[in-house]
């Protein structure tokens, strides 16, 4: 959301204001075989290198491209362990309702012990992610690591459902399924 935002209004400024100071640092585009590309100014940093000669040639782009993606994928990570509801609070409420405790601790120190975790594990997955996607960016599979993401997200969410409907036991799923 945030590339998208940045490539249109960069795209509009430069339609607008091209070849000027304010075009420069938000964005220059180039224009070839109707397909448009940032060449200059954050819209160009922000986008992932053209080939692997220009990861070479322009290697400040490269790491900047990199820092930005893994950076933003930590913190959209740790905004979706919140809005998800899978924080350290969320987690620590349904342990109790569950009656599970942590052993060696009290159920007040339990969102405490959980907050310790969760956030850096979120992050950390977060950046995997982002890697993956950096990856495929710079080896030029072009769509294939948000695509990968995508297919992940959906047969994990498949996982939970079924592992939800019988109770996480997958014997009896399988036993099921062979009948």
């Amino acid at each position: 959301v945030v590339l998208a935002n940045v490539y249109f209004f960069s795209q509009v400024i430069y339609a607008v204001l091209p070849d000027t100071i304010v075009s420069d640092l938000v964005g220059g585009w180039t224009y070839a075989q109707g397909n448009a590309s940032p060449s200059k100014g954050l819209a160009y940093y922000l986008s992932a290198p053209q080939s692997a000669v220009a990861t070479v040639l322009d290697p400040f782009h490269t790491l900047f491209y990199v820092m930005f993606l893994l950076s933003m994928t930590a913190v959209m990570s740790k905004a979706w362990v919140e809005v998800a509801g899978i924080s350290a609070k969320g987690v620590a409420r349904e342990l109790k309702d569950n009656q599970m405790v942590i052993k060696g601790h009290r159920d007040t120190s339990l969102e405490h012990e959980l907050n310790r975790y969760i956030p850096m594990a979120a992050a950390f997955g977060g950046m995997a992610m982002g890697a993956l996607v950096v990856v495929c960016d710079l080896v030029g599979i072009a769509g294939f690591g948000f695509g990968l993401i995508t297919a992940i997200t959906i047969v994990f969410q498949y996982y939970e459902t079924v592992s939800r409907e019988y109770g996480g036991n997958l014997a009896q799923l399988m036993g099921d399924l062979s009948q």
